[in-house]
């Protein structure tokens, strides 16, 4: 505030000014949000994917079993004689294989889905067309 306020011209003056830095300041700190978002991103990244790591995917499926089986014995059979590897590395692929089967088995599952159903929508739909035509062609 720079001059005393004597009328209310002023006081609307001063109004205006304010919101405008109120507005100034609101785009400062939106700026710096998106800017702090930005650099933490990699930091999230890297702690969800050590999650991934040390963290199976609750679901246990029959996918996930042979993926766990396969693993044990592909680790057992190359890692012979380092004892670290095989204490280490099979617990570490394994909870990798889960997150990756569950979202893969997902996506593949609902696609099989769509285009099965959808097909069938599509031959109910023709077959629906075709009586309908023969009822009118008479």
């Amino acid at each position: 505030m720079s001059k005393q306020i004597r009328t209310y011209n002023d006081l609307l003056a001063e109004k205006q000014r304010l919101k405008e830095l109120l507005d100034v300041h609101r785009d400062l700190i939106k700026n710096d949000v998106e800017q702090l978002k930005m650099h933490v991103e990699p930091i999230v990244n890297t702690v969800s994917f050590a999650g991934k790591l040390f963290s199976r995917d609750g679901s246990q499926s029959l996918l996930g079993l042979g993926i766990d089986m396969s693993v044990e014995l592909l680790v057992k059979k190359l890692f012979k004689s380092n004892w670290l590897a095989r204490t280490f590395l099979p617990g570490l692929l394994r909870n990798i294989s889960s997150h990756l089967t569950t979202t893969n088995a997902a996506n593949s599952l609902a696609g099989l889905f769509k285009k099965y159903f959808t097909k069938k929508e599509r031959h109910a739909e023709k077959d629906d067309h075709a009586g309908t035509e023969a009822v009118f062609n008479q």
